[in-house]
């Protein structure tokens, strides 16, 4: 049970500390990755869609 809950508190971790991470805006030295950049999000939510359900959207 408690490795279920320690589970649980590092997928929560993980989601605020990314949440942070996709809201922020690149450098200006980086600007010319901005297309890959807003198409990230999605790559990641499909992987654990399929992980989840086991077919693709």
């Amino acid at each position: 049970m408690l490795n279920i809950l320690n589970l649980i508190c590092i997928y929560l971790n993980f989601a605020f500390y990314l949440s942070n991470f996709l809201f922020t805006k690149l450098l200006e030295a980086y600007v010319f990755f901005n297309s890959v950049v807003d198409v990230m999000p999605v790559i990641f939510c499909s992987v654990f869609y399929y992980s989840l359900f086991g077919k693709l959207l």
